[in-house]
């Protein structure tokens, strides 16, 4: 081959579709160990209950924006029926819930789309991640899904939620796991160390036999052999040495070892993974929220709000017409979670009222109370009675000489 034809050579690109790592062969195993492994770990599990039955809980509303940016709910709305679908196995509530942790485990959760033939959907059907491929090609930028408990042919982008928090090309979803799974096998290890201990406590046989006087090679086998046959269980036991022989222990005391620091140490590296603070699971040591309302806002701010981001921005993009979006959107409802505490909430109402901000009625509303008669007239706190209510007309005294003037 001459050296101009080697370096005129057209390069060639591989075409090959990305394809979802969780059903590669040889892989599936392993990442199913790696999750029941941090499973095990109790605040992993802890935090990870936390944040999915959280978003559960929320309300799902789609809302109509106007010019002004006022929103309100639309009733009549298609989506609306999907939210309290019962004809599904798995109901919303429990969709999301699941969805939240396999985005955790897995860094990716899906939920097929049904629509009648103008578009609109009808239906929404969980699937598991292990059951879906991703086709992504980067050279055609095209997108496919293939999931064959609900459907026998590829999936448009469009027909498929898909949901991920962390990704390095955009399309395929990377689980927190991937990156905290050293962290979650330093916890395993220690509670395997702590297990070990308690079971075995003082009775644990690793150690050394000293012997006074020289052993052939059958001697000292025949003496390993023995001892393991005996005293190398779990079990308590007496061990009876001869005169010429001693047992010195080969074990380090947990309080050496710093086994409950390192712990709990762990325990709190677990939360700063999955980004919730350490006292929202009650770890020892760390300051306790003062009330419930301040627990729940921290909760919302820090951890919840890139789920609801997440879950919102799929939901709006993938089931809102094209001819809506900007002016439909879906959103799951935190005011529950952002409201402080009753006291200050009452001193931020009572405040807007005096300054003449809210009525009476929009403040019980903002409340969740329902409306009174009398109360929708702006009430200013002057010391002037007559003056109480702010209306269009006069009714001081100089007013009303000046009217009959």
């Amino acid at each position: 081959m001459s050296w101009y034809n080697f370096f005129s050579k057209t390069e060639k690109r591989d075409n090959t579709p990305v394809v979802n790592d969780n059903v590669s062969n040889g892989v599936i195993m392993s990442f199913l160990m790696q999750q029941q492994s941090a499973l095990n770990v109790a605040t992993f599990y802890r935090g990870v209950f936390l944040i999915s039955t959280s978003i559960s809980q929320l309300p799902i509303y789609t809302k109509k924006v106007d010019a002004k940016g006022k929103s309100s709910i639309i009733k009549n709305h298609p989506t609306q029926l999907l939210w309290s679908d019962n004809t599904t196995i798995v109901d919303m509530k429990t969709m999301l819930r699941q969805i939240c942790k396999d985005v955790i485990l897995k860094g990716n959760g899906y939920a097929y789309i049904e629509r009648a033939n103008d578009g609109t959907p009808t239906k929404l059907i969980y699937c598991q991640p292990s059951d879906v491929t991703i086709h992504y090609n980067k050279e055609t930028q095209t997108l496919k899904y293939n999931c064959s408990p609900v459907a026998n042919k590829p999936i448009a982008k469009e027909d498929m939620l898909h949901f991920k928090l962390f990704s390095n090309d955009g399309v395929q979803g990377i689980s927190v796991i991937a990156y905290a799974q050293s962290e979650i096998n330093l916890c395993n290890s220690a509670n395997e160390q702590a297990l070990d201990f308690f079971t075995k406590g003082l009775n644990k046989t690793s150690g050394i036999l000293n012997v006074t006087s020289p052993l052939n090679e059958n001697q000292r086998n025949q003496i390993l052999n023995t001892w393991n046959a005996t005293y190398a269980s779990s079990k308590a036991g007496i061990a009876v040495l001869p005169g010429n022989m001693s047992y010195q222990p080969l074990q380090v005391n947990p309080d050496d070892a710093q086994l409950l620091e390192s712990r709990e140490f762990n325990a709190a590296d677990v939360c700063h993974w999955l980004n919730i603070t350490p006292a929202q699971l009650g770890l020892k040591g760390y300051t306790p929220f003062k009330d419930i309302e301040s627990q729940n806002t921290e909760l919302m701010s820090r951890t919840l709000m890139a789920y609801v981001t997440m879950i919102e921005s799929e939901l709006t993009r993938k089931l809102i017409k094209s001819e809506e979006q900007g002016k439909v959107k879906i959103i799951l409802d935190t005011a529950a979670y952002l409201r402080p505490n009753k006291q200050a909430e009452g001193q931020y109402y009572a405040t807007l009222i005096d300054k003449g901000i809210l009525t009476r009625n929009e403040a019980r509303k903002a409340l969740g109370y329902n409306s009174m008669e009398g109360l929708d007239e702006i009430f200013v706190a002057y010391t002037d009675i007559q003056q109480n209510l702010v209306t269009g007309k006069n009714t001081s005294k100089e007013g009303k000489q000046e009217d009959e003037e």
